[in-house]
């Protein structure tokens, strides 16, 4: 059976990175093992960030406008794949070994735009549908502020999420890289209007050139690049272009990769926010009041969650040996809309699952801050089956009640689940589930 699994056979759709957990060396035919390996019910619902013709355009402009005219009959991941791996390298690294102005090269607006805007867009496009922030910004035209849009990954993301009209003000140093997402963004959204306009965030006079308010502020892979040199940190930054130009009702998505330092950036500036403004936090907050990571330097919270890459992207990453199987990613949405009353059976995921002994663990966060979920390892996939399938920063209502839980020679704050269920947030178009895409091992960073 463990060999099977390890094959990626059978108990198709199952999170084999759990199941990876429970290779325990019990008889064969044992019940334990049994309630175990069996999967008690279909996996979670799985809505999966739908692209649509994106890839389609991106490849088009690609091949029209950045490949050159020798190379324009010949497969375009054969074409750019070594700028995409030495691109994906320079990223890795410290970014201070980024050539000056590498994104006016067109070799690496190409591949830029082939693989990391496909996957930067279904990273934004999750999480505006998982968030619940449509629901706030319908029946309305849109004015959008995208900061550091490069090729205004996030807009894209954005125009895919809502049919809602768009009024977009993009803000980034790299020209030539705006009019790439300018240029798709028209295809894409004939109707949309575009605003570019090229300087450094941190120059005041920069945004002396926006005018008025946006109902929308759009800030993706911006705040964890922000100098820790600074006399102005990223959180009073924007905490004062908030309080001029987000407008009433409006919203703002900020998303960073899943690292420790991107992170703590989005702590810093939500315990900041808390107390500088009005603004409700959507997610991945569920009402802990501070962030019970503030001071937990150790720890920090992201997301990973499944998606079904386009066919380009696959074949980028297998020129190049890499596997973008999953999205990984820290957010923080938040919105001038009133603040509901707490629901404290209402968490989100912020830990994998773990096992000690025949005890399983897993860490959420909900109104009253980080909890552990803990149950007995062969009680786990009867009591509470969406918990051990659940993805990194799903949102599930566990029906249980708080304990003290024993953690080495101490303790800590815990919960006793019952049974758990997925919430549902609203999306403009039906999801569809394909687990299938989802790789069969952990993806290498």
């Amino acid at each position: 059976m463990a060999a099977t699994i390890a094959k990626g056979r059978g108990l198709a759709g199952t999170n084999l990175r759990v199941l990876r957990l429970f290779r325990l060396r019990l008889r064969p035919n044992s019940l334990a093992r049994r309630l175990i390996w069996s999967p008690v019910q279909p996996p979670l619902p799985r809505p999966m960030p739908d692209l649509l013709g994106l890839p389609d355009l991106l490849e088009a402009h690609v091949r029209a406008h950045l490949t050159p005219p020798r190379a324009r009959h010949q497969p375009l991941a054969a074409t750019h794949a070594e700028a995409l791996s030495l691109l994906s390298g320079l990223f890795t690294q410290a970014r201070v070994s980024l050539p000056a102005g590498y994104m006016t090269q067109p070799r690496f607006r190409a591949a830029y735009l082939l693989y990391f805007v496909p996957t930067g867009v279904a990273t934004v496009l999750h999480v505006l549908q998982r968030s619940g922030v449509l629901a706030h910004l319908t029946g309305r035209p849109l004015r959008v502020l995208d900061l550091g849009s490069g090729p205004l990954t996030a807009t894209l993301a954005l125009a895919l999420a809502t049919d809602a009209p768009l009024d977009v003000t993009a803000v980034d140093a790299a020209r030539q890289s705006m009019e790439d997402g300018a240029a798709i963004l028209q295809q894409l959204r004939p109707d949309a209007n575009v605003r570019l306009i090229d300087g450094n965030l941190r120059d005041g006079k920069t945004l002396h050139k926006l005018s008025g308010q946006y109902d929308v502020i759009l800030a993706a892979h911006v705040m964890n690049e922000w100098p820790s040199q600074t006399n102005r940190p990223a959180e009073d930054w924007l905490a004062r272009l908030l309080a001029e130009r987000l407008a009433p009702g409006g919203a703002v998505v900020l998303v960073e990769p899943a690292t420790r330092h991107g992170s703590h950036k989005l702590i810093d500036i939500r315990e900041h926010l808390t107390l500088e403004s009005q603004l409700t936090i959507l997610s991945p907050c569920m009402g802990s009041m501070p962030c019970p990571l503030a001071e937990n330097t150790r720890d920090w919270c992201h997301a990973e969650q499944p998606w079904q890459r386009p066919r380009l992207v696959t074949l980028l990453d297998d020129a190049i040996g890499h596997r973008r199987a999953t999205l990984k990613f820290s957010h923080l949405v938040l919105a001038d809309v009133p603040t509901p009353e707490p629901n404290r059976q209402l968490f989100r995921v912020i830990g994998g699952p773990m096992t000690a002994g025949d005890t399983f663990r897993r860490y959420l966060c909900g109104a009253d801050g980080r909890r552990v979920a803990v149950a007995e390892r062969h009680d786990a996939g009867r009591v509470w089956p969406e918990l051990t399938t659940a993805w990194r920063g799903d949102a599930l209502v566990v029906p249980g009640a708080p304990a003290e839980m024993r953690r080495g020679k101490g303790s800590e704050p815990g919960w006793v689940p019952q049974k758990a269920r997925p919430v549902e947030m609203p999306q403009r178009r039906p999801p569809f589930d394909d687990r299938s895409a989802v790789a069969r091992k952990k993806p290498r960073r």
